[in-house]
């Protein structure tokens, strides 16, 4: 569930008992792979468009993108790249590289490689000073931020290039306490723990990744609301876009309709409209 706040439900998962018992983020993605681009993309795409411009390119580059999904960024960093340039896109999810690959693994412009694994193990296998850019979109919530930082520090050359964005703790505040309510009041429908590490903000980020080798070159916060009209719409976007990716899986199997069904009710009965809001942070860093 990378967009939503665990923090409650993290005490409540340890209170029963299944705190070892970690929610699958890739199964999750794997079947939100069809739909994550016409949802989560729809929107947060501009954003990383954003983002992707503003990563310090001189388009010759050897680029590593960990969690890179169905290409968002892959795409728009390929678009400033020439055609000497290569790119490692890395996804768990197959699902999702497969689209990815579907778009940016016709050959064209620059080299685009794919691999399917987990991103600290990509990251781990690359030589000492072999990279001059690792770029991460809406994925660094998902490792450990202290080991992806010694390894980014290592792989990366004199003068190369971390770029992250990612959502914050806070984002999707209201959806997240109406599931966090359903939770607690039917503690039947959670088999799984789920473990997210979302910054705070960016404030954090810099803390983090900027305490060695990295030098922070900018760094900021934004924000963007998700339009709906109905409840529905609530639901469907936080169950084909990805925003609840390793919650869904959290859910117990034989309950998860009953408890979409209790969320959309849920949402449907405020009296105020609820925020669908993601909160982002950015941080650009560049090796010393």
């Amino acid at each position: 569930m990378k967009a939503l706040n665990t923090l409650r439900l993290a005490f409540n998962t340890v209170r029963w008992n299944i705190s070892g018992n970690f929610a699958d983020v890739q199964r999750d993605y794997d079947q939100a792979a069809s739909t994550y681009d016409s949802y989560y993309g729809r929107y947060l795409g501009s954003i990383t468009d954003q983002f992707a411009d503003k990563i310090p390119l001189k388009g010759q580059e050897r680029i590593l993108e960990l969690a890179a999904g169905t290409g968002r960024l892959t795409s728009a960093v390929c678009k400033r790249l020439k055609p000497e340039a290569h790119l490692t896109a890395v996804d768990l999810s197959e699902g999702m590289l497969a689209v990815n690959k579907a778009k940016n693994g016709h050959g064209e412009g620059p080299r685009v490689d794919f691999w399917h694994g987990d991103a600290l193990d990509a990251i781990t296998e690359r030589s000492n000073e072999s990279l001059d850019a690792v770029l991460c979109a809406w994925g660094v919530c998902y490792f450990n931020h202290d080991t992806l930082r010694t390894q980014v520090e290592r792989v990366l050359r004199p003068g190369g290039i971390l770029a992250i964005i990612e959502n914050r703790k806070c984002t999707l505040a209201e959806v997240s306490a109406l599931f966090e309510q359903l939770i607690v009041s039917q503690p039947r429908y959670l088999r799984k723990a789920i473990k997210i590490n979302l910054p705070e903000d960016a404030g954090y980020l810099v803390k983090k990744f900027c305490q060695g080798q990295l030098e922070q070159i900018n760094s900021w916060n934004g924000t963007l609301d998700i339009p709906y009209e109905s409840a529905s719409e609530v639901r469907e976007y936080m169950l084909k876009s990805g925003a609840s990716a390793g919650f869904l899986d959290a859910i117990e199997p034989a309950y998860l309709d009953e408890f979409l069904h209790a969320f959309e009710q849920l949402v449907a009965a405020q009296k105020k409209r609820v925020p669908l809001t993601h909160q982002f942070s950015v941080l650009l860093a560049q090796k010393a």
